[in-house]
């Protein structure tokens, strides 16, 4: 199945993305909270950088003030780090990450500024044509509209836009379908992902992500 980005962000970045935040781990709501230092996403590399100016949430410094610098959170499929504020830094005992976020009449959150979603394989599908003819046969999703649960990974929802593929070329549209997985594990199976990244909200790039083993429940 081929995720398009913006499919791919709804069932999985978002998931993964707020499972990275300190206050989550501590609070033992993230599935990532015993992961660190183990691979997570074989031949993905994901990096918040909050130096890129052409994303809307460039920044030099964050909610509280300290500096907000690029930071590696997954190096070659390999868990690095978690988001931190000046309060989860405090109680597990790190420095800040420069993630403190919201504004100024409301507690500090934590957030990402720039998530950039990338292979690490320079073989890698180049774009998204490259991506439907890694494909061959399958579903090409486009969006994904229904529930995601940041805490365990689960998802569900109906598959919107959805073209069927055949020998790498979409051949009709499908009606709406039901889709379930675990963004976790799949992710943890090794999506292939496109060289070529769009930017969606004004903030993370992502790429095409073709996953394996995502459950087609209804129609």
């Amino acid at each position: 199945m081929l995720f398009a980005p913006a499919a791919f962000a709804t069932a999985f970045v978002g998931p993964f993305a707020s499972a990275l935040s300190g206050l989550a781990v501590q609070r033992q709501r993230s599935g990532l909270a015993d992961k660190l230092g183990e691979i997570v996403a074989p031949g993905v590399r994901i990096v918040d950088d909050p130096g890129d100016l052409q994303a809307a949430g460039a920044c030099a410094f964050d909610r509280e003030g300290q500096p907000a610098q690029r930071c590696s959170l997954v190096e070659d499929g390999v868990l690095t780090t978690f988001l931190h504020n000046a309060y989860t830094g405090a109680v597990g005992g790190h420095p800040s990450t420069g993630h403190a976020s919201g504004g100024a009449r409301s507690t500090p959150g934590i957030g990402a500024h720039a998530l950039d979603v990338a292979p690490v394989s320079k073989a890698a599908p180049a774009d998204e044509s490259a991506a439907l003819a890694a494909l061959g046969t399958g579903l090409y999703v486009q969006r994904l509209s229904g529930s995601v649960d940041a805490a365990s990974g689960d998802f569900s929802g109906a598959a919107k836009s959805a073209r069927w593929v055949e020998n790498g070329q979409e051949v009709g549209a499908v009606q709406e379908l039901m889709l379930s997985g675990h963004a976790f594990e799949l992710l943890a199976a090794g999506p292939t992902l496109t060289r070529e990244r769009v930017r969606l909200g004004g903030s993370s790039q992502l790429p095409w992500a073709l996953v394996d083993g995502v459950s087609v429940t209804g129609a």
